[in-house]
C-alpha cells in the first residue's frame, strides 16, 4: 500500500477511535476566528495568490 493510503487508513481508525470516546491518543488543535471577517478583503488576497 502506498505511504498516503496508510496514512489516510490511519487517519480513518483515529476518528473512529474519537467517535468511540477514545481521546487518549487524540490531537487537540484550538482555532482563534476573529469576531468580524472581513470577506471582500480575503478573496481579494486569494485572488492575488494566483
Amino acid at each position: 500500500m502506498s505511504k498516503i493510503g496508510s496514512e489516510i487508513i490511519d487517519g480513518l481508525h483515529d476518528a473512529l477511535q474519537y467517535a468511540e470516546g477514545e481521546t487518549e491518543n487524540n490531537k487537540e488543535h484550538h482555532v482563534l476566528i476573529p469576531e468580524r471577517v472581513d470577506v471582500r478583503d480575503v478573496r481579494q488576497r486569494l485572488n492575488n495568490q494566483q
